[in-house]
C-alpha cells in the first residue's frame, strides 16, 4: 500500500457522490434520532445510558475549526493536546484512555488499525452535521474499544432542492482555512460533496524560539442515497479522504524537554461504506454494509524519510430486525452478525530492519438488541459475542431502564453494562530500535460499569436539565512501562482502575433567538490509588448563540479544565498541571442575502497553559471570515 494507492482510493470513492441515509422528507426526523444509542436509530429520549448531540447550531456558536474543540463544551470529556494546530489530540471520555472510545465518521469506525485511536488533530468541522455522544461501557452495541463510549460523526447530507456554499477564513499565526459544498438532488437520490482546507504557520511547540511548527489539511468528503425499491430496498454510500501534515519538535537527548529539529508526519486517511437497508412489511427491516478505513502514516526527521505505517480495517456487518406492538407495549429486536478483519503494515525505512512487518487481526461477532416500552417504563438491552483469531473469546452485555414521570416532566434511568478493548497490533507488535518493543502476551482491558441518572424538562423557562452519576472499574489496564536504558514496552496492570465521577448538563432557550448550554463533570480516576494521569478533576464549559437581529449573530464558549497531573520525563516524577480557562466568541453579519462576514477569536484571555508537558501552546488568535451559501 502507498499513498498514491491510497489518494486513488479515495477519489474512487467520491467519484459517485458518497452517502447520507436517509431521504430529504426523513432529514428532519434525523434530529430526534441518536444512531449510536442502539443498533438501530432510535429517539434520543429512549436511550437509557447518557448521550448528548450537539447540532448545527452549537457547533457554529463555538466556531472552532476543529472538531476536538468543539467536544471541550461536552460533559465527561477531556481533550489534551500536544502543541498547536496538527499536534496529537487526544479525546478521553469518562476517564477511560483515548483508544477506549469508539470513533464513528457516518457509520464508519475511524480510529487508526495502527494505534487503536483516532487523531482527532485531523478532524475540522467544516460540513459537520452533527456530534453524537453515548457514554459509558457500550461494547455489547459496539465491540472493542467501547469502554468510555462512542462518539459518532455525522456530515452534512444532500438536500431536497440544489445548494450551494463557500467559506474562506484567515487570521493569527498566518492561518488560512476554506470551504466549499454542493448538494441536492440527483434522480430520485440525494447527493452531498464538500471539500475543506486549513494551513497555518502554527508556533514553535517546543518553546526555545526556534522555528514554527506548521499544519496542512485537506478534507474531501461525499454522500450519495438512492431509493432502488422505494423504502424496501436503498443504497447508501458513504466516502471520506484525509491529507495532513504536521510538523513537530523532538526529544533528542531524552532529558524531556523538546529540541528545535525538523520532523514531519505527513498522514492519508480513507474511510468508506457502502450499505443496502430496506423497511418491509409488518415492521421488519434489514441492512447489510461493507466499510474500509485506510490510514498511511509517514514519518520524517530532517527531510528524510525516516518510517512509516500502513493500517486497514475491512468491516462487514448485517442486520435484521422488526419494530412492532403486541401484548400492549412497544418492542424493537435486531440482531447483527459482523466479520471484522485488521491489518498492520510497518517499514523502518531500512530493508530487513527489525521493525518491518506486517500482522494482522481477524474478529467476527453476533449480537443481539432489545428495546421494550410500555407506558412511563423502557427497557433496553443487548448481549454480543466475539470470536477472535488471537484472543479469548468474549460476552458483553448492556441493560438499561427508564421511568418517565408525567407529572412533572422528569425521567429517571439507569444502566449497567460491560466494555472490552483489544490490545492495538502497535502494541503487541510494534518495534522501534532504541525506543519501543511491543508485547506479543498482552491481555484485552475489561471494564464494568453503572450509571444513574435524571433527566427533567422545565416548560415554563424552556429549560432541559440533566444529572449522571457513574463508577466504572478496569481490568488489565495496557500502560507503557518504561526501562533503565530508555526503551519503552507495553505492559498489563496487575491492579484495577476505578474511575467515578459527576456529569451535569442544561440547555436553556430563553427566546428564540437564544441559548444558553452549559456541562459540567467531576471526575475521581486512580490506579490502585494513586491517581491518573491527564484526568483533570473538574471541567466545565459554557456556550451561547444569540441572534439580536435578522442579519447579525454571535457566539461565545468557555471551557475550563481543572488541575491535572502529567508525567515530567526530564525527572521521572508526576506533576500537577495548573487549571485554564479557554474563551472564545464569533460575531457574523449579513451584509446581503446569502454573504456573511464573521470576526472569530480563540483563548481571548491569552492563558498560558499546558495541555501535555514540555508543548507550548497557542496564544490568543484572531481570525476574519466570509462566506457565501445559495
Amino acid at each position: 500500500m502507498t499513498r498514491t494507492l491510497l489518494t486513488s482510493t479515495a477519489l474512487a470513492l467520491l467519484a459517485v457522490p458518497p452517502a447520507f441515509a436517509q431521504t430529504a422528507s426523513a432529514s428532519d426526523e434525523l434530529d430526534e434520532l441518536i444512531v449510536i444509542g442502539a443498533l438501530d436509530p432510535i429517539p434520543l429520549e429512549d436511550v437509557t445510558s447518557s448521550a448528548t448531540i450537539i447540532g448545527r447550531d452549537e457547533i457554529a456558536a463555538r466556531g472552532d475549526a476543529f472538531i476536538s474543540d468543539i467536544l471541550r463544551g461536552s460533559a465527561g470529556i477531556a481533550v489534551s493536546q500536544s502543541g498547536g494546530f496538527g499536534g496529537l489530540t487526544q479525546v478521553r471520555l469518562r476517564g477511560s484512555e483515548a483508544n477506549q472510545t469508539v470513533v464513528l465518521i457516518d457509520g464508519v469506525e475511524a480510529s487508526s488499525p495502527f494505534t487503536g485511536e483516532f487523531e482527532f488533530a485531523n478532524l475540522q468541522t467544516a460540513n459537520v452535521e452533527r456530534i453524537e455522544i453515548l457514554r459509558g461501557e457500550q461494547s455489547a452495541l459496539w465491540g472493542s474499544d467501547a469502554i468510555g463510549g462512542v462518539i459518532n460523526i455525522v456530515t452534512r447530507p444532500g438536500g431536497g432542492a440544489p445548494s450551494w456554499s463557500a467559506a474562506v477564513e484567515a487570521g493569527s499565526f498566518n492561518t488560512v482555512r476554506g470551504s466549499a459544498r454542493i448538494a441536492g438532488p440527483v434522480g430520485k437520490g440525494r447527493a452531498s460533496l464538500s471539500a475543506s482546507a486549513f494551513d497555518s504557520d502554527g508556533i514553535d511547540v517546543s518553546g526555545q524560539g526556534g522555528e514554527k511548527d506548521g499544519f496542512e489539511n485537506l478534507t474531501l468528503n461525499g454522500s450519495f442515497a438512492y431509493p432502488l425499491l422505494g423504502k424496501a430496498a436503498r443504497l447508501i454510500l458513504t466516502g471520506r479522504y484525509q491529507d495532513a501534515e504536521a510538523q513537530s519538535d523532538p526529544d533528542i537527548d531524552f532529558d524531556g524537554a523538546l529540541d528545535n529539529a525538523d520532523r514531519l508526519r505527513a498522514t492519508e486517511e480513507v474511510f468508506g461504506r457502502a450499505a443496502l437497508k430496506g423497511d418491509l412489511d409488518g415492521g421488519f427491516f434489514y441492512e447489510g454494509s461493507a466499510g474500509l478505513t485506510l490510514v498511511d502514516a509517514e514519518n520524517y526527521a530532517d527531510g528524510a524519510f525516516d518510517n512509516a505505517s500502513i493500517g486497514r480495517r475491512w468491516d462487514f456487518e448485517g442486520k435484521a430486525g422488526w419494530r412492532g406492538r403486541a401484548l400492549n407495549a412497544d418492542h424493537r429486536l435486531v440482531a447483527l452478525v459482523e466479520s471484522e478483519t485488521e491489518m498492520f503494515k510497518n517499514d523502518g525505512g531500512v530493508p530487513g530492519a527489525g521493525e518491518n512487518q506486517k500482522q494482522e487481526i481477524t474478529n467476527d461477532a453476533v449480537a443481539l438488541d432489545y428495546g421494550f416500552s410500555a407506558g412511563p417504563a423502557l427497557l433496553n438491552a443487548s448481549i454480543r459475542r466475539d470470536f477472535n483469531d488471537r484472543f479469548d473469546n468474549v460476552t458483553t452485555w448492556r441493560v438499561g431502564a427508564s421511568w418517565r414521570f408525567a407529572a412533572i416532566d422528569g425521567k429517571a434511568r439507569a444502566s449497567v453494562g460491560e466494555g472490552v478493548t483489544n490490545p492495538g497490533v502497535f502494541e503487541l507488535f510494534g518495534f522501534f530500535p532504541g525506543s519501543f518493543v511491543g508485547n506479543p502476551d498482552l491481555q484485552p482491558e475489561n471494564s464494568t460499569g453503572w450509571e444513574i441518572g435524571w433527566d427533567q424538562r422545565v416548560d415554563p423557562l424552556n429549560l432541559d436539565l440533566s444529572a449522571t452519576y457513574f463508577e466504572s472499574r478496569l481490568e488489565n489496564e495496557i500502560y507503557t512501562a518504561f526501562n533503565p536504558d530508555f526503551t519503552s514496552t507495553a505492559l498489563n496492570r496487575q491492579t484495577e482502575s476505578e474511575r467515578n465521577g459527576v456529569e451535569l448538563e442544561a440547555s436553556w432557550r430563553p427566546l428564540e433567538t437564544l441559548f444558553i448550554d452549559g456541562a459540567l463533570t467531576l471526575l475521581e480516576s486512580d490506579e490502585n490509588g494513586a491517581e491518573e494521569i491527564r484526568r483533570p478533576e473538574t471541567t466545565g464549559s459554557l456556550t451561547a448563540g444569540w441572534r439580536p437581529a435578522a442579519r447579525w449573530r454571535i457566539g461565545a464558549s468557555a471551557d475550563y479544565v481543572g488541575d491535572q497531573l502529567d508525567t515530567d520525563f526530564s525527572t521521572g516524577q508526576t506533576i500537577t498541571l495548573d487549571a485554564y480557562t479557554l474563551v472564545g466568541a464569533v460575531v457574523g453579519y449579513e451584509f446581503a442575502d446569502g454573504w456573511e462576514a464573521t470576526l472569530r477569536g480563540e483563548n481571548l484571555l491569552d492563558e498560558d497553559y499546558v495541555d501535555v508537558i514540555g508543548f507550548e501552546t497557542q496564544g490568543a488568535a484572531v481570525f476574519a471570515g466570509l462566506s457565501w451559501k445559495g
